[in-house]
């Protein structure tokens, strides 16, 4: 045995007594021959219960080998693994020791890498989350979750240098700021402060300000021109939520980040509020099936009856967007259009769909109804739009009386010459400035009433109006729910929606 382990260490054990060899005795300092309590005396204390436990158990019985690792007296920081053998019934035991300081070393820094950020200097997720396992075993703790505000444009005007120092100054004040709390680097401009002990909402909103103003006097560091502010989210724990999964509570600590979103320029705390999160994770998941309908195709039209409220009849249909297995907000299915730049490709086929719809409908009734339908600058600047419109009025043989352009984005030059080179009759602009009417060769024109008007001889509806019919235009009121405010529009002649 000992040939076969001639580089290691070795002692053996009996009765109350240890004789070690050379090597060993080297290695901890000592003569051949020591009590086993005087070799107990040589081991760091916090080593020292797990090893007596384990020898203990050895000459019990209780045991045939085991490993151990410690650290002796003589160099703490080297680290020794021994593996001990029971080897006959007289409580003979032998142990082979190695030195693996090495090899903890290693393990050591691979668990640092595993749970730092080069890029901050700071815990990364993954240390959140192995973090946040323990945190939950305690009374209470609260998270912030902090952002820059409008990042990205300090990002698109100072470079990514700048940005990266940003982020490095950030987690190099967070950690100056309270040893006590720990820093960790979410992604981006994202970080997460660990305060434990404490989740009062109003001492933690106040800390969240406070570090904000502390964080902006700092980084002045970098640019004393920049009044670099942040957006922060709270979750208090228990007094938020009792859930113990370390992802959940992540995502309701975004979700509070979330919230603090504002355009404004100041910082903004906001903390977790579980309707608000409900909300959102509805909006999520609304977006979601939005999006997985327009894969599958199902899209479908709608029809809004625009109503000459004075004369009591139609005078044109609105067609709108929505699908065919869900009703859902418009806004909402505009938001996922764009985000995954369909906005032409959905207004094309909206266009089609509804040119096709109106055919049919001539073919029962022999009388073209008037659609209107909104167009995006996107589509309506496209140069191959025109001649797109053009084609499906041509090939559905529908007059260029029947259709009503909607535009309600920004009115500039292009979209001028565009809607002056379709020579349509009929468009219908959003717009709150008068003047800019006169520019434009406008049929229709569309205001969204505000839900809190109740003032029936609103001045501006009134200036709008007789700019209208003294211009031949059509004024067309949108959101008017009040059957007080339709009898006195329909008294006025103006159309609703």
């Amino acid at each position: 045995f000992m040939m076969e382990h001639i580089v290691s260490a070795y002692k053996r054990q009996y009765d109350s007594y240890l004789y070690l060899s050379k090597t060993a005795c080297n290695l901890f300092g000592c003569s051949e021959v020591i009590s086993i309590d005087e070799f107990y005396q040589l081991i760091i204390p916090e080593y020292l219960f797990d090893y007596r436990k384990t020898i203990l158990a050895l000459q019990e019985g209780k045991m045939k080998e085991a490993s151990i690792s410690f650290a002796s007296k003589i160099n703490g920081e080297v680290r020794h693994f021994e593996e001990a053998f029971k080897i006959d019934e007289e409580g003979v035991i032998l142990s082979v020791i190695n030195e693996i300081t090495e090899k903890v070393k290693d393990e050591e820094k691979s668990t640092v890498m595993a749970h730092f950020d080069p890029v901050s200097g700071a815990y990364n997720k993954s240390k959140l989350v192995y973090d946040i396992e323990e945190l939950v075993k305690l009374d209470k703790f609260s998270l912030f979750a902090f952002n820059v505000k409008g990042f990205k444009n300090y990002s698109d005007i100072y470079g990514y240098d700048f940005t990266s120092q940003m982020i490095f100054a950030i987690a190099k004040y967070l950690k100056e700021y309270d040893e006590d709390m720990r820093v960790y680097h979410l992604d981006g401009d994202k970080f997460i402060l660990a305060v434990i002990g404490l989740n009062d909402k109003r001492t933690m909103t106040k800390l969240g300000y406070t570090i904000c103003e502390y964080l902006s006097n700092k980084l002045k560091k970098l640019n004393y021109r920049l009044n670099i502010n942040f957006e922060v989210g709270i979750l208090r724990y228990p007094t938020d939520t009792n859930e113990t999964n370390p992802n959940d509570l992540i995502d309701y600590l975004l979700s509070a980040l979330s919230m603090a979103h504002d355009d404004g320029v100041k910082s903004n705390v906001s903390c977790y509020s579980k309707e608000a999160y409900r909300k959102q994770f509805f909006q999520s998941q609304l977006a979601t099936h939005v999006s997985e309908a327009i894969d599958n195709n199902h899209l479908a039209l709608y029809y809004r009856q625009v109503v000459d409220a004075g004369r009591n009849n139609c005078d044109h249909y609105y067609v709108g967007l929505n699908l065919s297995n869900y009703a859902v907000d418009d806004k909402v299915i505009y938001e996922v259009i764009k985000k995954r730049d369909m906005m032409k490709l959905i207004e094309r086929y909206m266009i089609h769909k509804a040119l096709f719809e109106l055919e049919e409908m001539y073919k029962e009734i022999k009388v073209y109804m008037n659609f209107s339908f909104k167009v995006s600058k996107e589509t309506l600047i496209d140069e191959t739009f025109k001649d797109y419109l053009l084609d499906q009025l041509k090939f559905f043989n529908i007059p260029k009386t029947a259709i009503t352009i909607c535009y309600n984005d920004e009115l500039d030059d292009n979209v001028y010459e565009v809607l002056k080179s379709l020579t349509l009759n009929q468009i219908m602009i959003a717009t709150s400035n008068v003047e800019i009417l006169k520019q434009f060769p406008v049929y229709y024109f569309y205001y969204k009433l505000n839900k809190d008007v109740k003032n029936l001889e609103n001045e501006f509806i009134t200036v709008l109006k007789d700019y209208c019919d003294k211009h031949s235009i059509r004024f067309v009121l949108d959101n008017v729910n009040n059957k007080t405010l339709i009898a006195h529009f329909a008294q006025t002649g103006i159309s609703l929606y």
